[in-house]
């Protein structure tokens, strides 16, 4: 009826206002509360920017991704009745017809960022727990040693022991080394220092064995002496080799 018309187009109407001034509200507190912070502590920082050799504080992480972080936060306070949560990314919700106007780039952004939290905050914690065992040395050596903090694995050509690893041990020190031990006594030792150590290591080492995405094979070749392991992520949702980690971008408005 035109009555029924009538109101559906002010509906319609005012339902377009109010996502109008949403996106408004939203974009400012997002150049005023997030893009800030993530310039200065995220952007071009390892491990969102793989190449580069500063690093992101394990604090500042923490404070932006984790589930009472930046990014969590302006979503429940600024987009939650506009988006929502969809298995691997957000969608617009409609009202009348009517959805946020968020660009595509927007939205996928802020899915890495969901997907990131749930890598690394999954269990509530912020915490990486993998399954470590030797797999392979090099005929030329005697033994393998290698050191995540404060576990120790040892291999010298004997049946191989699973090793459980929690990252972080604690606070932002942390090493990774590998020591080899040649025929002959020489050693033959690579080591990597700083809060996200072992995650150099597993960009540098890492290749997916599984189809599920959870078994890595991680390869060292130390002056042509070799050593592998085989890493097992506690999920399929892990940080090793996260191309959504990688694409993360510190845009300056949604």
């Amino acid at each position: 009826s035109p009555v029924s018309r009538i109101m559906s187009d002010l509906a319609a109407r005012t339902w377009n206002q109010i996502m109008r001034l949403a996106l408004e509200h939203a974009n400012a507190a997002w150049t005023r509360e997030v893009a800030p912070v993530c310039e200065r502590a995220i952007a071009g920082r390892f491990p969102v920017e793989r190449g580069s050799d500063r690093d992101i504080p394990l604090q500042d992480f923490r404070g932006f991704f984790g589930p009472d972080g930046t990014v969590n936060a302006f979503v429940r306070g600024y987009l939650e009745p506009f988006v929502q949560w969809r298995g691997t990314g957000y969608v617009p919700t409609s009202a009348e017809g009517v959805t946020l106007r968020l660009s595509r780039e927007a939205l996928e952004n802020l899915g890495r960022a969901r997907t990131v939290q749930q890598a690394f905050f999954g269990a509530g914690n912020f915490q990486f727990r993998f399954a470590l065992a030797p797999r392979f040395l090099d005929a030329a050596a005697t033994r393998a040693v290698l050191e995540i903090d404060t576990v120790r694995i040892v291999h010298a050509h004997d049946p191989p022991r699973t090793v459980e690893v929690t990252w972080p041990a604690s606070g932002d020190a942390s090493v990774v080394q590998l020591t080899l031990t040649a025929i002959g006594g020489s050693l033959r030792t690579t080591r990597l220092t700083g809060p996200w150590a072992l995650f150099r290591v597993l960009a540098r080492s890492a290749t997916t064995t599984g189809r599920g995405g959870e078994t890595y094979s991680l390869n060292f070749d130390i002056n042509g002496m070799t050593a592998r392991y085989a890493l097992s992520g506690s999920s399929v949702v892990n940080p090793v080799d996260m191309r959504e980690l990688q694409e993360f971008r510190c845009n300056p408005r949604l």
